[in-house]
């Protein structure tokens, strides 16, 4: 995929001064000779069409993901704008259109050699695409195209903590010891395997073995629809953007993706278990030793003393997530191994759902304002959905903690404001949960290797 613009832009650098052969001081150049006076002008860098028509021609079939950002503003935006007050005839008319006009240009994108991954219209107005660093002058001429923006990828982190954050005391503030309940909450990740007993399912392997063998299927087969559906007890809905073959940093065959409506989780493989684990923290509703699913109350004597101060709780088989109550949707954007690059996807998805809350457990070392999953979650919290993410996304997790008070959350903040569904759209990051966690996990090796 493209380098996240620091590969292209340093050879971008290297081969226009060489080009230039230094001198000049014309500070409408955008790039300038070596020893020139920095300007505004100068300081900016050019977009990613005129940096692709830079590079040497041994860069020009390197396959990239980028994002077509298309004019008009998407569903959220208008949405938020109007005070949230669009109904839903008025949402579905609008998404229609934005992607009509996308629709429009599918068939220039290919006789330019890119291939649709997606298309977004809720939290992001675009079309991500595959396609060759050759293509992306042709793409950018495209009708409605206002931009083409390189696509981070993301891979899954995980992330504990539900036992350092005191759940059990926060479900005593819910009414009728229901927490979580009447909430959406969305997690984008590898997906869910919504047929463990955590999620109200069979937890059986003859259950999984029965969901997975029809996973890619184009239709939803409807023997999951126990544990996987409007219908079921945990897991209401959801996507699957990839298939289990994908991954953004593998072959070029692995990097088109192949969606399908099952979004169940790998049980092999570098991600598998992942969205599992995480979907667990935030909303599973408890193993108990038997292997059933717990059924009862959430308050502050559901999990005993001496269960809340053991690595090993007794009365458990699996703790309960942090909302039992709530409504899970998975949107899956990992396969079952390697990186992501349609995280987009999933984030545009939930927003279209109208869930609450959207986890995001992942992490990029890069990250900018223009790049797509920043704008989409940007939109999202516009639009009133929180949006709970990892430290480790970088400038997007700095421009999510300034959404609301426009800095970051500092270590007060983060220790006493615990991220709850129902609080004001705030991005909570959670590397305090991660190191308690970190030192809970140590203690747990020393209990071992003793």
């Amino acid at each position: 995929m493209l380098v996240a613009g620091t590969a292209l832009i340093v050879c971008l650098m290297t081969t226009v001064m060489a080009s230039a052969g230094g001198g000049g001081n014309d500070e409408s150049s955008v790039v300038p000779s070596r020893f020139a006076k920095i300007t505004p002008a100068t300081a900016q860098l050019p977009d990613l069409a005129q940096i692709a028509k830079w590079l040497p021609a041994s860069m020009q079939d390197r396959p990239v993901t980028v994002a077509l950002k298309m004019a008009g503003d998407p569903v959220a935006v208008v949405n938020a704008k109007s005070g949230n007050k669009l109904t839903a005839a008025q949402r579905a008319s609008l998404r229609a259109d934005l992607k009509g006009k996308q629709d429009a240009i599918a068939p220039s994108i290919a006789k330019a050699g890119g291939t649709v991954l997606g298309q977004m219209a809720d939290a992001y107005n675009g079309i991500l695409v595959t396609t060759t660093v050759a293509g992306i002058p042709a793409l950018s001429t495209l009708p409605g195209v206002t931009n083409v923006v390189s696509v981070k990828s993301f891979t899954p982190d995980n992330l504990h903590g539900a036992s350092v954050i005191a759940a059990p005391q926060a479900w005593q503030t819910f009414s009728g010891a229901n927490p979580g309940a009447g909430i959406k909450v969305a997690d984008v990740d590898s997906g869910v395997d919504y047929t463990h007993a955590d999620f109200g399912g069979p937890g059986t392997p003859e259950a999984y073995a029965a969901a997975h063998a029809h996973a890619d299927d184009a239709t939803l087969d409807p023997g999951v629809s126990g544990s996987f559906g409007a219908g079921a007890p945990k897991v209401k809905g959801g996507f699957d953007f990839v298939g289990d073959a994908y991954n953004a940093d593998g072959t070029a065959a692995a990097k088109v993706p192949h969606a399908d409506p099952n979004p169940l989780d790998c049980d092999k493989g570098a991600t598998a278990g992942h969205g599992t684990h995480v979907s667990g923290t935030i909303a599973g509703f408890g193993v108990l030793p038997n292997g059933t699913t717990y059924t009862g109350n959430y308050d502050g004597s559901t999990i005993s003393p001496a269960d809340a101060s053991q690595l090993f709780a007794s009365g458990w088989k699996v703790g309960p997530g942090v909302a039992p109550k709530a409504d899970l949707y998975m949107y899956r954007v990992f396969g079952c191994f390697g990186s992501s690059s349609v995280v987009s996807l999933g984030i545009d998805r939930a927003v279209e759902d109208g869930v609450k809350v959207i986890n995001l457990s992942l992490g990029s070392p890069f990250g900018g304002q223009d790049d797509p999953t920043s704008v989409a979650v940007q939109n999202a919290l516009d639009a009133g959905v929180t949006v709970v993410a990892q430290l480790r996304l970088g400038r997007l997790h700095r421009r999510l903690a300034e959404h609301d008070e426009r800095r970051p959350l500092g270590r007060r903040d983060r220790r006493q404001r615990p991220e709850l569904p129902g609080r004001e759209p705030r991005a909570h990051a959670r590397h305090r949960l991660d190191q308690g966690d970190r030192r809970q996990r140590g203690g747990q090796r020393r209990q071992q290797r003793a």
